[in-house]
């Protein structure tokens, strides 16, 4: 099992602050035009192992804070003064209310049934119930946390990253030309066409129940409606390119939160 490189844990384990009902955030005007999300279709295929991807929508860039802020109203990034650079620190339960208040905002069905909720997205949300509105991600008509088949499908079209002596155009903000901190997404080359940011800058949360790396050790199977643990794809500015491959991968407790971890939204087509 691969060590994660991470930053190391940032408010992991933060105190809830009070109950949160069903995870919801303050309400949002379904009229309201903040934030706007950009998104690029991507056209479906088979996968080499067989695995069928629809089409879908992908977000073009890693939510922002600017983003986050606009629709939260709640300030959880490490970086600072920097409204443009993604939003991170957040865990997986956050991601998808973010997701969830996104579709409320635009008069789509909720993708995420998050109950039994504490505290306020962007302070370390925790969530004792959680699950998919349907079961197969792809058939929902909301917002939602990509598959990582999805990830893994866009970013195979993406020219490999660079590695560290690259001197131009770098396909992602990575540990040597990142300065130890997040960037302002869209500030290089799309990859693929469109799509900015795949690699780099910060991890991604996808959907996926990943394998608790204990049980595994163990070699114990984990239960696909109570695994606590998510894939997160694509590095960040804390890695090196290794970490940065189409098919790259690492779980993950859905609890986490650190300044190298954020997302980016999907919708089904």
């Amino acid at each position: 099992m691969p060590h994660v490189p991470f930053v190391p844990l940032l408010l992991a384990c933060l105190l809830p602050l009070g109950p949160l009902a069903a995870a919801a955030p303050k309400p949002v005007a379904a009229t309201g035009t903040e934030p706007t999300l950009r998104f690029v279709k991507v056209t479906g295929g088979i996968r080499p192992d067989g695995v069928q991807v629809r089409p879908f929508l992908l977000q073009a860039t890693e939510v922002t804070q600017r983003q986050w802020r606009a629709l939260l109203h709640s300030e959880p990034s490490a970086f600072t003064a920097c409204d443009d650079c993604p939003v991170e620190s957040v865990n997986w339960t956050e991601a998808a209310a973010f997701a969830n208040a996104l579709s409320r905002r635009d008069g789509l069905p909720e993708s995420y049934i998050l109950e039994k909720c504490r505290a306020y997205p962007g302070t370390g949300t925790t969530c004792k119930i959680v699950r998919l509105a349907s079961p197969d991600p792809q058939s929902l008509k909301g917002y939602r946390l990509p598959t990582e088949a999805e990830w893994a499908w866009a970013a195979g079209a993406a020219r490999k990253p660079a590695g560290p002596s690259a001197k131009t155009h770098p396909a992602g903000w990575l540990k040597a030309n990142a300065g130890n901190r997040t960037h302002a997404v869209g500030g290089l080359p799309s990859q693929p066409p469109g799509v900015h940011d795949l690699f780099g800058n910060v991890w991604e949360w996808c959907h996926d129940i990943a394998i608790d790396p204990n049980k595994q050790r163990r070699g114990q199977p984990e239960d696909p409606a109570r695994g606590t643990y998510r894939v997160v794809k694509g590095g960040s500015w804390a890695t090196g390119p290794e970490a940065a491959r189409p098919e790259g991968r690492e779980p993950v407790h859905m609890n986490y939160r650190d300044p190298s971890v954020g997302f980016r939204l999907a919708r089904s087509l």
